[in-house]
């Protein structure tokens, strides 16, 4: 008799995983952006118990299969190639530009590619990806240097896909003239493989900068921050969301500028004093925070992202019926105006692609006693 019951829990467990809804996700879950990689599978994995208990995606249950790429595009590529064979709707991933753009050239006749890396910038297709623009993010900062009085900036940048995207965004803003108002004193570069930027760091200071920007990601950054430390230069340092993790705070306080602000979407106005959010967009937070918080977690970026990645396609796989082609579930993603997430409002009219702008841009900065971000300035703010 036990036999029989347990054969038969066997053959209902295996019943309900082929009644799933598998969803492929390529993350680096290892080498140097498993910092990132792991908290966006942690976001994810949290967010498919949210989802299951509100019914799945078609009375199905969600499954999120993931795939480590340790950080390689060639591994990225073979991983995307064999979870093609399925046939997926959506592959959501990977974690860094240049993972992504490794994978994009795959999914030019669909299914869906929701990238994680907020630097890749897709052209109209079938691959999406999240969180606010290189574009964005540049403009943001040099914006709230301005609004600081600091019109004097050098800007320090690493040598790969992340870095070379920054700089191309740095030089069009330059080239607009939007910025004519502002000196950039020095433009200095770096291989993500160095162990020291003191040359770099001490050239920089020598064009007497009032602040100076960070565009490099994890252990790289800290890298700077080190040099900086160690040369005793104490100016306002502004980076992006690819350094808002918690494990970075923690792990090298010692060396993090005092006055060191993010930009990143409009995750941290949830609790910060003097802050609100469009009500949609605050309700989308709550729920993450209290979904966090009920496990002794808190949401950092590599959260957020990973979160709204699987918000947004069970969001719009559900809108569908089961049938839907890949075409009908990338025309209907594009046309979205009005889809609240915790980064903000997308709108995919707008913003082809990517649904956030740099009105959807929030400064912010790490608060060590309450052990998250809290906002500072957001661009509607300053114009």
């Amino acid at each position: 008799m036990r036999i029989l019951i347990a054969a038969s829990l066997v053959a209902l467990a295996a019943s309900a995983a082929a009644q799933a809804t598998d969803i492929p996700v390529v993350l680096s879950l290892s080498g140097p952006a498993a910092f990132l990689g792991q908290q966006e599978r942690q976001a994810i994995e949290l967010k498919e118990k949210v989802l299951n208990q509100a019914g799945g995606i078609h009375g199905k249950p969600v499954r999120f299969v993931f795939h480590d790429d340790a950080t390689s595009p060639q591994t990225s590529v073979q991983l995307t190639q064999e979870v093609l064979q399925s046939k997926p709707k959506v592959v959501i991933g990977s974690t860094l530009t240049a993972t992504c753009n490794a994978m994009a050239p795959l999914f030019e006749s669909g299914p869906i590619m929701y990238c994680l890396s907020a630097l890749v910038e897709p052209k109209p297709g079938y691959v999406f990806t999240s969180s606010v623009s290189a574009d964005s993010m540049a403009e943001a900062e040099l914006r709230f240097a301005r609004s600081r009085g600091w019109t004097r900036v050098g800007i320090v940048t690493s040598t790969d896909a992340s870095g070379q995207q920054g700089d191309r965004s740095f030089d069009k803003l330059l080239a607009s003239g939007a910025f004519k108002d502002m000196t950039i004193t020095d433009r200095a570069h770096f291989n993500i493989q160095d162990v020291s930027v003191a040359a770099q760091v001490a050239h920089l200071e020598s064009t007497k900068p009032q602040a100076w920007i960070g565009w490099a990601t994890g252990t790289p950054m800290t890298t700077v921050w080190r040099a900086f430390a160690q040369a005793g230069i104490a100016l306002p340092n502004i980076t992006f969301g690819g350094n808002m993790t918690q494990v970075q705070m923690t792990q090298f306080a010692s060396v993090i500028p005092r006055d060191l602000f993010f930009v990143s979407s409009e995750f941290t106005l949830f609790g910060s004093p003097g802050f609100t959010a469009d009500p949609r967009v605050a309700a989308k937070q709550e729920e993450m925070y209290k979904t966090y918080g009920a496990q002794n977690l808190k949401p950092d970026q590599g959260s957020v992202i990973g979160w709204d990645a699987a918000t947004l396609v069970a969001d719009v796989l559900n809108a569908l019926p089961e049938s839907a082609s890949p075409k009908e579930i990338r025309d209907h993603l594009a046309s979205r105006k009005d889809q609240p997430g915790v980064n903000g409002l997308y709108d995919f009219v707008r913003t082809p692609q990517r649904g956030l702008s740099v009105d959807n841009c929030v400064v912010s900065r790490w608060d060590a006693a309450a052990g998250r971000w809290l906002a500072v300035a957001t661009m509607r703010d300053l114009h």
